[in-house]
């Protein structure tokens, strides 16, 4: 493969894995093989870049390692620090370094690696949160969600008036072990203990009737 093929699947491949960070890939030919040049702003980090360009290299080596000359594919990758990221980092490190020396870009390196990591992770929880999200919670409950709850209560739920919120909150507390009885009646979904002597024995537990097949609360 060509390196302006390589670079065209390396856009798109850089644009996925990093949406937001805006990347120039240019290619280029010259007598004994190509390249690639990758360059951009800011984060992410080289070493996240790295990572997936490294499969599209192809450099041919000798049996002790050497490069062998000719239709190699060379692969680079730099970026650029605005002022404002940089001082940002600088801030963040530990103490003040001289710039240049060999303290400052350790610990520029390190910091950087820090921050980076840091923002991935806020990003990975909001895409988690946003994936997530219920979309119209005051819409009625979904089939699913009344299917799930009618395995969790034996009830009819088919006519249960229940938003998809209200619907979502009694299936996690179901799930993680709570007794949702009270939340039931409190909605009116089923019916409350009745008092005094009832020769029907009615409770408000859900109750299975078995000559129609279906559940149902016994009222």
């Amino acid at each position: 493969m060509g390196a302006k093929e390589v670079a065209k699947q390396l856009r798109k491949v850089l644009k996925d894995k990093f949406p937001g960070a805006k990347f120039s890939v240019r290619s280029e030919y010259f007598s004994m093989g190509s390249s690639v040049r990758i360059s951009w702003t800011d984060f992410p980090t080289v070493g996240a870049v790295e990572k997936v360009i490294h499969p599209f290299r192809e450099v041919r080596r000798d049996e002790w390692g050497e490069i062998l000359s000719g239709g190699n594919l060379y692969i680079s990758a730099e970026n650029e620090w605005t002022r404002e990221t940089r001082a940002e980092i600088e801030a963040a490190m530990p103490e003040n370094f001289e710039r240049g020396s060999w303290d400052y870009g350790k610990w520029f390196h390190k910091t950087v690696a820090q921050i980076y990591e840091e923002r991935k992770h806020i990003k990975e929880e909001a895409s988690s949160k946003k994936q997530w999200s219920m979309k119209n919670p005051e819409n009625p409950a979904t089939y699913r969600q009344r299917m799930a709850l009618h395995r969790m209560t034996g009830c009819n739920t088919t006519e249960w008036a229940l938003t998809k919120a209200q619907a979502s909150e009694l299936i996690g507390k179901h799930k993680s072990g709570q007794d949702i009885t009270e939340e039931l009646k409190e909605l009116g979904l089923i019916t409350p203990p009745q008092t005094g002597n009832d020769p029907s024995g009615a409770t408000d537990e859900p109750q299975k009737d078995t000559a129609h097949t279906k559940y149902t609360t016994q009222q």
